[in-house]
């Protein structure tokens, strides 16, 4: 308690000296522990806009879809600190041209000291046809629900991405240290990127799909899509109930991929991990390249016509081979059953 307090007295002295040094009364503007309740409400009709873009300090965000032609902004909650002279938040909503700019940040003013926001800005977004949906924010939470464009690109630094019913063109969906929920996603081009956070994705549709992250782990389950790249530093990979060309790598994580059958070519690629793919029936026409280190390889299916019988090395195929599965391992062993 004493450590604390005698804290608390020395930012208390560094503002006031600060204040002073900047030729300002240490007195104004000085909040010590208040909390401040946030409440701003703005408006602006959407009807002759295509583009919208959201640009948030550090306040959550969330997206929700709505009927008419009125985009709403809510920005609701409450500040609390021990600062001085720390702008207030507002919200500005403008439309120039085609483009609405909604912008979420602390307006003006400089601070200093330790405060702590809890701050939500909710965004009505009018159901029509929008050729940009582009979302930026700090160390917020970012939610989007029932969202369309031709492109919907959406950042954060530190926060969560979490998203429900997504459809476009193509999605750009990129967090720093956080991490990336999806559930019905239906684009041409998707692309995923998170630094050190898991990517956990289901029922994801349509194009080509690229997904990587710097130190999470990537889950995909339910998919139908032409591509899917996968690049996991130093996650585990996973796949389950899908379809698609895959190309997976991770550099020190496991890979487990679970599905009826492969109808694609499929290239899979571990350091240390292992590697395992289960399949519900039996292949017809699939040809196996396995190369591994120290690792291993077992085919657990009848029918496979090897060539030669080296477990470190395996060449064959079931039936006409139509169907290629490359699979690398370093130090783990690779399974197929």
């Amino acid at each position: 308690m004493k450590k604390w307090f005698g804290l608390a007295l020395v930012i208390i002295g560094v503002i006031a000296l600060v204040a002073v040094w900047r030729g300002d009364n240490p007195l104004d503007g000085l909040k010590l522990g208040k909390s401040t309740a946030v409440d701003i409400s703005k408006s602006q009709d959407a009807s002759e806009a295509d583009k919208l873009r959201i640009e948030v300090g550090s306040a959550d965000v969330e997206l929700i879809a709505v009927d008419g032609s009125e985009l709403r902004v809510h920005l609701q909650g409450r500040q609390r600190g021990l600062y001085i002279n720390r702008g207030e938040p507002d919200v500005t909503v403008q439309q120039r041209g085609g483009a609405i700019e909604v912008n979420a940040k602390q307006q003006g003013g400089w601070g200093i000291g330790m405060f702590a926001d809890n701050l939500m800005l909710t965004v009505e977004v009018p159901r029509q046809l929008w050729r940009e949906l582009a979302v930026s924010t700090g160390s917020g939470e970012l939610t989007a629900t029932d969202v369309a464009a031709d492109l919907v690109r959406l950042s954060t630094g530190s926060g969560d991405i979490v998203l429900d019913q997504i459809v476009a063109q193509t999605g750009e969906f990129g967090v720093g240290s956080g991490e990336v929920q999806g559930r019905d996603i239906r684009t041409d081009t998707l692309v995923v990127k998170s630094g050190s956070g898991d990517i956990e994705l289901t029922s994801l549709f349509g194009g080509k799909a690229t997904l990587s992250n710097g130190s999470g782990n990537i889950s995909v389950v339910d998919y139908e899509l032409s591509e899917l790249s996968l690049d996991a530093s130093s996650g585990d990979i996973e796949l389950q109930d899908g379809t698609a060309q895959v190309k997976g790598r991770t550099g020190s994580g496991n890979i487990e991929m679970q599905v009826d059958e492969l109808r694609q070519d499929t290239d899979l690629d571990s350091g240390s991990g292992n590697i395992d793919v289960m399949l519900a029936d039996a292949p017809q026409s699939l040809e196996v390249r396995y190369d591994g280190g120290s690792g291993r390889g077992r085919i657990g299916w009848d029918g496979f016509v090897q060539d030669g019988d080296d477990r470190k090395k395996i060449r064959g195929s079931f039936g006409n081979g139509d169907v290629l599965l490359e699979v690398r391992t370093g130090s783990g062993n690779f399974t197929l059953d």
